[in-house]
């Protein structure tokens, strides 16, 4: 299993480039939806929230503008249901890659940590926050807060099952809920100041000791004395 980058078999678009999909008119009803949010995700990754266009996501599918208004109800929709549909597949990716990995509950939160450090600290990643996250903000700050809340917790949510799964290896009174926030609240916002472009994730291994550190101190903190590892 790679170190930091997790998901062979999922494609978040901002780390791929281009889908290197074929679309066809003749397609099976059931699964245009999904061909329609895929080449929303595309569109959006190359063009940004505020230039992207429904028929610019149709010509990608391979479907008619009038046939994305029978699925969704415009581009606010198709956009939130897309990053929504995105972010379902990754968690359960995740999930599964933390199921297969096995071993202690703290390299298994470490091992989570250093997925989500990889992705925020990238120039891609940089690319996508001002190209559709900055954007979404500005345009239609509802969608922005819906989905920036929607992400947050949903990652929240992977740390906290894992905490969880400590169980009497923490230290009495943690609470895993409020835990897990205040690690990927802290992890979030330090990869913002300090990664996301290319000059910074040129000092990668600088980077990645940063992490290292902030969670060095979190585990620290969370620990029943001597119960590392267990």
């Amino acid at each position: 299993m790679p170190s930091y980058l997790p998901f062979g078999k999922l494609r978040f678009p901002m780390e791929s480039g281009k889908s290197e999909r074929k679309c066809r008119w003749q397609r099976r009803a059931d699964s245009r939806p999904e061909e329609i949010l895929l080449a929303a995700l595309d569109v959006l990754t190359e063009k940004g929230y505020r230039s992207a266009r429904l028929e610019d996501v149709a010509a990608k599918a391979g479907v008619t503008k009038p046939l994305i208004y029978h699925y969704f109800q415009g581009k606010d929709d198709l956009v939130r249901k897309a990053l929504e549909w995105r972010l379902r597949q990754v968690l359960q990716g995740m999930r599964e890659e933390l199921a297969e990995l096995g071993g202690a509950w703290d390299e298994r939160l470490r091992q989570f940590c250093r997925w989500q450090w990889e992705k925020w600290i990238s120039p891609e990643w940089g690319a996508f926050i001002q190209g559709v996250v900055v954007e979404l903000r500005q345009e239609v700050p509802d969608l922005h807060r819906q989905w920036i809340q929607l992400a947050y917790l949903g990652r929240c949510a992977v740390a906290e099952e894992i905490l969880v799964e400590a169980g009497d290896a923490l230290r009495p009174g943690v609470d895993p809920a409020a835990a897990s926030r205040f690690l990927l609240g802290g992890l979030w916002h330090t990869a913002l100041m300090n990664g996301s472009d290319v000059e910074r994730y040129s000092d990668r291994p600088g980077l990645v000791g940063l992490m290292e550190n902030h969670l060095d101190i979190f585990l620290a903190g969370v620990r029943r004395n001597g119960a590392e590892g267990k």
